[in-house]
């Protein structure tokens, strides 16, 4: 196997740039690694466009990844993925220099030989509860393999993976910022978006020194990283053109009020032993170790990080489980949306629930919801008081998964198609596909959070046990690839038939109607696909949401009841866990 080696070509705009060429499978494919395109003037401040690459800093030499932000381990993922791959042992981090992007793009496309105006450009954003992530510079998450997938199948696309600060450097807000920002006259908090954006603005001034055509983009993430599309697609200023929402929506994470941030910062000085009555709190957080914040995220208990509702970042409104249908909707500038999620999206979840006693459950959710709503969800989850605790353990899994996830993309879903008629195109799907590697803790557990990421990019087919597995990996690329070039993936979501593309480890992707799918999931080893759960949480939810303070009060239960704390605090963790109630 031939050996990578640099390649140099001139942007127009940049000057000079290093990549790799010749990786290992991918011998049509040039990387630059770890490009600066924003500056951080200090902690907890808004980053600042590029314009140009630090020739001081050596980044014009991209053949080596580049720090990121300092974060805890995505030990889950890893384990999930079947370990650590090979180069993927040790990061660099730095709070101040991690944001940076990866750019894969067809070597032809460098030297103008591509004969195109411009290619189709795929930017990926990384999950990871906005608290951890590194998919700029991950193995797993590698997309040169993607890129000459492309390249085989003649509509070849140039792919970016993009950074942005994390946890508390990337999501803390405060009255002392919110002041701060006031008096410099720069946008408030929400750090890790406003990264994110100025990622996509790199992008589309840049890339089509690569090659890439800064009109046809096409944004994909999961987990968090899809809720952080879906934020992008809430707000006003053009990123995009299509986008792929891979199990997330802003349901999963919504922005909160400024009062909860607040608790979350107070919880934060005492965690760090500052006073919060110090005038000087604020610069004296500025000064304690990075190591601090990181440790923090467990010390004060926030396994999801979330953005404050600034009017600035979303003018016409903060999205969420009850506003994000008609946001989306409106988002004038995304022509099409794959959107969709897993089986299991609680397979994350679930040594958590084990902890979490059934009658308590019940108890919380006739409190939360009211007697005759918790029952309604309930009964279509099969929890009752006499349910044995092992299949309680499942099936409160499954709950909060979907409260989290599949009923939130579910109800966005029809709500697009409702919204839109054909004014976009919606492409929905849902995927089954069991964990393949032994040893992983959610080893042969049919669709767990995240499993997408195994298939799309193709660096795990060396661990794959079947030929089946591997061929459903390159039809996951391509189906993708297409949809980045313009091309249909398959047929359209609508409101006459609901078509959903089913991928699943028996007859790989296999389109069917919601009612077909009813029908055959019931039959199948996995079980019966949970429409009726997800139309209970979105009925209950909708009839919470009625009245003049119906969806805040929609809010509060969902808050109180799920996956923002109330479930954690059942299961006994200490602290906060979830959002610091005030």
């Amino acid at each position: 196997m031939s050996q990578p080696k640099p390649h140099t070509f001139i942007h127009p705009l940049l000057g000079p740039l290093t990549g790799l060429s010749g990786l290992p499978h991918t011998p049509n494919t040039t990387q630059f690694r770890s490009v600066p395109f924003a500056s951080i003037p200090s902690r907890f401040k808004q980053s600042v466009l590029l314009d140009h690459i630090p020739s001081s800093s050596g980044s014009r030499n991209l053949t080596q990844y580049g720090p990121a932000c300092p974060a805890p381990a995505q030990d889950n993922q890893t384990a999930a993925a079947g370990g650590l791959l090979p180069g993927e042992e040790e990061n660099e981090f730095d709070e101040i220099n991690c944001l940076n992007l990866t750019i894969s793009a067809p070597t032809e496309s460098l030297c103008g030989k591509d004969g195109t105006e411009g290619l189709a450009v795929m930017v990926y954003v990384h999950g990871g509860a906005f608290a951890e992530g590194a998919g700029h510079i991950s193995v797993l998450h590698d997309t040169t393999h993607l890129v000459e997938l492309s390249i085989k199948e003649c509509h070849p696309v140039i792919i970016v993976s993009i950074h942005y600060r994390l946890h508390f450097l990337g999501f803390l807000a405060c009255s002392d910022l919110y002041h701060e920002a006031h008096t410099l006259n720069t946008p408030r908090c929400n750090f890790g978006l406003h990264d994110q954006r100025n990622a996509f603005l790199w992008i589309k001034r840049f890339i089509s020194g690569f090659g890439g055509s800064p009109n046809n983009i096409t944004a994909f993430g999961e987990s968090a990283g899809s809720g952080s599309i879906a934020m992008h697609m809430c707000s006003n200023v053009p990123l995009f053109n299509r986008a792929i929402l891979l199990s997330g929506t802003t349901a999963a994470c919504p922005p909160v009020a400024m009062k909860y941030k607040e608790a979350e910062y107070l919880e934060l000085l005492r965690y760090c032993s500052i006073d919060e009555e110090d005038p000087d709190r604020l610069n004296k957080l500025r000064d304690v170790p990075v190591e601090l914040l990181v440790d923090a995220i467990k010390g004060v208990g926030i396994p999801l990080f979330r953005s404050y509702r600034d009017e600035g970042f979303w003018p016409d409104g903060f999205p969420g489980y009850f506003t994000e249908g008609k946001l989306i909707a409106g988002c004038e500038w995304v022509d099409e949306i794959i959107i969709g999620d897993s089986f299991f999206e609680g397979s994350f979840l679930m040594n958590t629930m084990r902890s979490v006693p059934r009658d308590a459950f019940i108890a919380l959710s006739h409190e939360a919801l009211g007697p005759s709503n918790a029952e309604q969800i309930l009964s279509a989850y099969d929890i009752t008081p006499s349910t044995d605790p092992n299949p309680f353990w499942t099936r409160i899994s499954y709950l909060m998964g979907d409260v989290m996830f599949s009923s939130p993309t579910h109800n966005l879903a029809k709500s697009l198609i409702t919204n839109l008629g054909n004014k976009k195109k919606i492409y929905r799907y849902t995927q089954t596909v069991r964990n393949p590697f032994p040893g992983s803790p959610v080893y042969q557990v049919a669709g767990p959070h995240s499993i997408d990421s195994f298939f799309l990019f193709g660096t795990l087919r060396e661990r794959y046990p079947t030929k089946k597995l591997r061929d459903l990996s390159e039809e996951f690329g391509k189906r993708w690839l297409r949809f980045a070039a313009g091309i249909e993936p398959w047929a359209q979501y609508e409101t006459k038939e609901e078509k959903i593309m089913v991928i699943n480890g028996i007859t790989g992707f296999d389109l069917r109607s919601q009612e077909d799918d009813t029908i055959d999931s019931a039959a199948s080893e996995e079980g019966v696909r949970r429409y009726e759960g997800w139309e209970a949480i979105a009925d209950v939810m909708q009839k919470l949401a009625e009245g003049d303070h119906g969806r805040e009060n929609g809010e509060k239960a969902r808050m109180e009841w799920g996956t923002d704390g109330g479930v954690f605090r059942l299961a006994g963790l200490q602290g906060p866990y979830g959002v610091v109630l005030p």
